[in-house]
């Protein structure tokens, strides 16, 4: 939720292999037009939160092909995301799916994700420590 009256969807593609966002000006009674982020996706699962600083938080598969890695990106607008962290990887075949995100009273993100499909993993990470960079041309950076 970026205020009361506009909302944004962030979701994945089937076809696309990036991430889809669409807008609401009315709180959600309408919709615009998708369209495509600059943010790889494999058809996987995705989960946003906005922030209590007003940034928004996404968690998500950074890659066009596998389940892995699972990345968390930051943005202050919904456009154009900054990479925070790669939260964890696993070699191929394998994955790490179906995330989760909220931000707790004590402002800490907290995560799940399922791994490998065996277990359920919880991260916590402090926003304020994180060091935000930039992607380009869809690549996670170094």
């Amino acid at each position: 939720m970026h205020s009361p009256e506009r909302l944004q969807a962030i979701g994945r593609t089937q076809l696309a292999k990036r991430l889809f966002s669409v807008w609401s000006e009315d709180g959600g009674r309408t919709w615009g037009e998708m369209g495509l982020l600059d943010l790889p996706n494999p058809d996987s699962g995705t989960d946003a939160v906005t922030l209590s600083n007003g940034m928004h938080a996404l968690i998500y598969n950074h890659s066009t092909q596998y389940r892995s890695p699972i990345n968390l990106a930051l943005s202050d607008d919904g456009v154009n995301w900054k990479a925070a962290v790669i939260l964890d990887q696993v070699d191929q075949p394998g994955e790490l799916s179906y995330p989760a995100i909220i931000q707790t009273s004590d402002s800490l993100i907290h995560m799940t994700y399922t791994w490998k499909r065996e277990h359920i993993k919880h991260l916590v990470v402090d926003p304020a420590a994180l060091e935000l960079r930039d992607i380009e041309r869809l690549d996670w950076p170094e």
